[in-house]
């Protein structure tokens, strides 16, 4: 895991959107923090996808996400909108 949250810093974006897809797997509570931190504008958008996505399959344990999940309900991309509704509607796991 701690390889994977390393990659998270990798300047090209295909290493972070893979590292963030393997975090979902990991299903890792201390990944939680770093994939939320994914969602913010200045990521690449298949990586704010895949963040949210990911925080979607992480479950129970992205509760602390829901504040930037919310915000990225507003992002330009239809993709990451729609990951984060769905990370959102798993909020009744959450």
């Amino acid at each position: 895991v701690a390889h994977l949250l390393s990659s998270l810093e990798d300047p090209t974006d295909w290493v972070r959107r893979y590292a963030v897809e393997a975090l979902a797997v990991t299903s890792a509570a201390e990944a939680v923090p770093r994939l939320a931190s994914r969602l913010t504008m200045g990521e690449c958008d298949l990586v704010r996808h895949n963040a949210a996505l990911s925080l979607a399959r992480i479950g129970p344990q992205a509760e602390s996400a829901l504040p930037l999940l919310k915000k990225a309900l507003a992002d330009g991309i239809p993709y990451v909108r729609g990951n984060a509704q769905l990370a959102l509607a798993s909020g009744s796991r959450l």
